[in-house]
C-alpha cells in the first residue's frame, strides 16, 4: 500500500474490486440485500474520506513546503504560527479518524474483511499522520537550529558591519587628511610661485627662461664674432708691426750706407780739390758708384714705404693727410685706435657675457628649485592619492569579503 506522498492512490482500486466481487458473488446468491447495501454506501464514504486524508496530506505538503520557504526566509513568528494551525488541524483530523474507526467497531452487519481493510486504512493513515508528526518535530529541531546559526550569523554580520564602521571612519579620516595634504600643497605651490616670478605664472617664467637663453646665446654668438675679429685685427697689428718692424730696421741699414756715402763723397771732394788727376778719376768712378748705390737705395725706400702704404690702409681726411706727413705714424695710431676700440668691444661685450651667464645661472637655480619644490610636491600629492586609492581598495575589499561571507553563510533551502 502506498501513502499519499507518493503522487497516487493509497490502494482504493484493489480494495473497491474486492468489494464489487464480492457484491457481485452475493447478487448471484440471493441479490443484493440492504445491509450490504448500507456496506457499499459506507465503504464509498470510506473512499471518500481516503480520498480527503490524502487531500489532507498533499494539504500537509504543501504546508511543509510552505514552513521551508518560510524557514529560508527566517520568519520565525510565521512558522511557529503554521506549525500550531497544523496541530490544529491534526488534532481535529485524529479525532475525527478515532470517530470513525469507532464506528466501525461498533458497526453491525458489517463483513470482516471491509472492516478490516478500514482498520488498515485508518491506521495506516494515523501512522502517516505520526510520521507527519515526526518530521514536523524535525522540522521544529532544524528551525531552532537555523535559529541559532541565524543568531550567530547576525552576531558575525554585526561584528563585520562595526568593522566596516570603522574603515569608512578611517577612510573618511583619510580623506579628509588627504584634503589637508592637498590644500597645503596647493598653498606651497602658489607661494614658490608667488617667490619665484611674483605675478607671473610658470609658463611665464618658462618663456622668460627660454627667451633669456636665446639673448644669451645671441650675445655669446656676438661676443664670439667680435673676439674673433679682435684676434683677427691684433694678428693683423702684429703682423703690420713686424713689417714696420723690418722696414725701420732696413731704412737704418739705408740711413747708415747713405751716411756712410755722404761722408765718403765728403771725403772724395776733399781728394778732389787737393789730390792728382788719377785719384780724381779714381774718386769720380767711386763717386759715381756710390750716387748709383744712393739712387738703390732711394728706389729700395720708396718700395720699401709703399709697400708700408698697402700693408696699413689710410685713414680718410686729415688723418691720412698727417699719416702720409708723418711718414705713417697716423696709420699705426689709426691702427691702435681700432685696436683700443675692439679690445673695450670685447671686454664690454665680456662684461656683458658674464652678467647675462649669471642671470641665466641664477634663473637656471630658480628653475632648478622650482622644479625640485615641484616634485617635492608631486610625490607627496601621489603619495596622498595613493593613500586614498588604499583606503578605498581596502574599504571595497572588506565590504566584498563580507559580501562573499553572507553569501557563503546563507543556509541552502532544504527541500
Amino acid at each position: 500500500m502506498r501513502i499519499a506522498g507518493s503522487g497516487g492512490d493509497v490502494g482504493g482500486d484493489k480494495t473497491v474490486m474486492h468489494v464489487k466481487s464480492s457484491g457481485k458473488k452475493a447478487e448471484g446468491d440471493a441479490g443484493p440485500s440492504r445491509r450490504e447495501q448500507l456496506l457499499e454506501e459506507r465503504m464509498k464514504g470510506a473512499h471518500e474520506q481516503l480520498k480527503t486524508l490524502q487531500e489532507m496530506v498533499a494539504t500537509l505538503k504543501s504546508e511543509k513546503k510552505a514552513l521551508q520557504e518560510q524557514l529560508a526566509d527566517s520568519d520565525r513568528a510565521g512558522a511557529e504560527a503554521l506549525a500550531k494551525n497544523v496541530g490544529e488541524d491534526d488534532e481535529a483530523k485524529d479525532s475525527a479518524l478515532g470517530k470513525m474507526k469507532q464506528e466501525l467497531e461498533t458497526g453491525k452487519g458489517v463483513p470482516a474483511g471491509a472492516s478490516d481493510w478500514a482498520k488498515g486504512m485508518i491506521e495506516a493513515a494515523t501512522k502517516e499522520r505520526s510520521e507527519l508528526k515526526a518530521r514536523m518535530r524535525d522540522v521544529d529541531a532544524l528551525l531552532r537550529r537555523r535559529e541559532h546559526e541565524f543568531k550567530q550569523k547576525e552576531t558575525m554580520l554585526s561584528e563585520q558591519i562595526r568593522g566596516m564602521d570603522a574603515t569608512i571612519k578611517a577612510r573618511d579620516s583619510a580623506i579628509d587628511k588627504g584634503k589637508e595634504t592637498v590644500a597645503s600643497l596647493q598653498a606651497n605651490i602658489e607661494r614658490l610661485r608667488a617667490a619665484a616670478a611674483g605675478t607671473t605664472d610658470t609658463v611665464e617664467l618658462a618663456h622668460k627662461l627660454v627667451t633669456s637663453e636665446k639673448l644669451l646665446a645671441s650675445e655669446k654668438e656676438n661676443s664670439e664674432r667680435v673676439l674673433k675679429r679682435a684676434d683677427e685685427l691684433q694678428k693683423k697689428l702684429n703682423e703690420e708691426v713686424s713689417i714696420r718692424g723690418i722696414a725701420q730696421h732696413d731704412a737704418a741699414k739705408y740711413k747708415k750706407d747713405a751716411d756712410d756715402l755722404k761722408r765718403r763723397l765728403a771725403q772724395l771732394q776733399d781728394v778732389k780739390e787737393k789730390g792728382s788727376p788719377l785719384e780724381i778719376q779714381q774718386l769720380t768712378d767711386a763717386k759715381e758708384k756710390a750716387l748709383r748705390q744712393v739712387e738703390d737705395l732711394k728706389r729700395q725706400m720708396k718700395e720699401l714705404q709703399t709697400k708700408l702704404a698697402s700693408a696699413m690702409p689710410a685713414k680718410p681726411g686729415a688723418a691720412a693727410a698727417a699719416g702720409a706727413k708723418a711718414g705713417g705714424t697716423g696709420s699705426e695710431a689709426e691702427y691702435k685706435h681700432k685696436l683700443d676700440l675692439a679690445e673695450r668691444i670685447a671686454k664690454n661685450s665680456k662684461d656683458e657675457l658674464d652678467k647675462l651667464k649669471k642671470r641665466y645661472e641664477e634663473a637656471k637655480q630658480a628653475e632648478t628649485k622650482i622644479r625640485g619644490e615641484m616634485g617635492k610636491l608631486q610625490s607627496e600629492l601621489n603619495k596622498a592619492q595613493a593613500d586614498l586609492k588604499a583606503h578605498g581598495i581596502r574599504a571595497a575589499g572588506a565590504a566584498t569579503a563580507t559580501a562573499n561571507a553572507s553569501a557563503a553563510a546563507k543556509p541552502p533551502v532544504k527541500k
